[in-house]
């Protein structure tokens, strides 16, 4: 996953509209998971979420109803996880915002917070 993702980002970074790359995931992601699931995450992986810069990262709330699907794991983890992103964002000093709302609002807010 990770070789992927950095491999997906720097195909489409050149090709990105207005300077715009919007990534439904990132290194960041790699790293909450592998905490998780291993209790570390490789040194590789840390060092790239150093050297690589995103502009703003939309948290989704948890305030939508679980839907079971096979990417989605721990549905009674949800708060816990919200914890984990946010400190992980945190101590990245990372500029980021959380996304909430049902339906249509989710995606308004989402694009007021992408364009401000």
């Amino acid at each position: 996953m990770f070789y992927g993702q950095l491999a997906l980002e720097e195909a489409l970074i050149p090709i990105a509209k207005n300077n715009l790359l919007i990534c439904d995931t990132t290194i960041l992601t790699v790293k909450v998971w592998c905490d998780h699931l291993f209790g570390d995450t490789p040194q590789e992986v840390k060092k790239e979420i150093d050297r690589r810069h995103y502009d703003l990262y939309l948290l989704m709330d948890i305030d939508l109803p679980w839907q079971d699907d096979p990417l989605r794991d721990f549905p009674h983890q949800r708060e816990y996880f919200m914890g984990v992103w946010k400190k992980e964002l945190q101590t990245l000093d990372a500029h980021y915002s959380v996304v909430s709302g049902i339906g249509e609002e989710r995606l308004v807010n989402a694009l007021a917070f992408v364009k401000s």
